[in-house]
């Protein structure tokens, strides 16, 4: 029975890894930081019995199903220099009622530029009081709106301006950032739907393709991809999307648990960025989950890229 205890909760794992085709099994991926937990609990009863093969082969596993988690912080050791940009990435959650938190932080730190999701016209109201900041944006424009709920705010020029829909009508903004004097950077965001139902699950996979398509017709030498993706970082699928580009995930949700307000230690890695450029081979100098940036049920995440 003790076998069956510690052997069967790693084939279900491995199973949820390795079969994307059920979106039932891929979003169990996500939360496979259970896992450690399980059999770190096992591992300690098992000594109790004095069970000592079994409970190590536990404790094996439980460090085993560490290894695929990312932090909250990344690091690539490396010391940024020269054409240093700094991108802040945040889902603002329709129902923030501390936005306050966040624009303080934007005027304190001044990232050279904020790519939002979930931005209610509340929100655009309030961010408008960046605009001496931030003087290029994409949303909130009269005839614009916030497509998918997304919205650009920028330091630096953004021109070509564009959008285009998935079969299922979510939005994919797309624009040339003027990130340094220097550097011109296809940017592209998307927010797809969170995978609830299957058929969410089936909009959101559309949106990725559509995603990875735009990415590969670049039509500059260096390309950033940045949103909250609803896909989490311990799946196959994640593994296999953009393969040539850099990225490195880091935890950013949940903050709290959305339906009682409770507190939470993110755990999921779902707001990502992807960059690649052709002349060099190492751009993410650094990432990392702002903790004291309140009010969403996401944490905004702020990233270094050396350009």
């Amino acid at each position: 029975m003790w076998i069956v205890y510690v052997a069967i909760p790693t084939i279900i794992g491995i199973c949820a890894y390795y079969l994307p085709n059920s979106w039932m099994l891929e979003n169990a991926a996500s939360f496979i930081v259970i896992l450690p937990v399980f059999y770190l609990c096992i591992a300690l009863m098992l000594f109790v019995r004095k069970r000592r093969t079994l409970a190590s082969t536990s404790l094996l596993l439980a460090v085993s199903w560490l290894l695929p988690l990312s932090p909250i912080v990344f690091n690539g050791g490396q010391t940024c220099e020269g054409n240093k940009v700094s991108v802040v990435q945040y889902n603002v959650y329709y129902g923030n009622p501390q936005l306050d938190s966040f624009i303080q932080y934007v005027r304190t730190n001044r990232p050279e530029i904020l790519i939002l999701q979930e931005v209610s016209p509340s929100h655009g109201e309030q961010l408008k009081g960046l605009t001496e900041l931030y003087p290029y944006q994409f949303g909130g424009q009269r005839r614009v709106g916030y497509p998918s709920g997304q919205m650009i705010l920028s330091q630096q020029p953004l021109y070509g301006m564009n959008s285009i829909a998935s079969r299922s009508g979510h939005k994919i903004l797309k624009v040339i950032w003027r990130a340094t004097t220097d550097k011109d950077v296809y940017l592209i965001t998307a927010h797809p739907p969170s995978p609830r139902t299957e058929q969410l699950w089936v909009e959101r996979n559309e949106v990725l393709q559509d995603v990875m398509r735009e990415a590969e017709r670049s039509p500059l030498d260096t390309t950033l991809v940045v949103g909250d993706f609803n896909l989490a970082s311990t799946t196959a699928r994640f593994t296999a999307l953009m393969p040539e580009f850099q990225t490195e995930p880091v935890v950013s949700w949940p903050s709290f648990l959305e339906r009682w307000l409770v507190p939470f230690q993110p755990i999921i890695a779902i707001d990502h960025l992807w960059v690649r450029a052709e002349d060099q081979e190492l751009l993410i100098c650094q990432r990392e989950a702002l903790t004291h940036v309140a009010g969403s049920d996401h944490l905004a995440i702020r990233t270094y890229l050396n350009l």
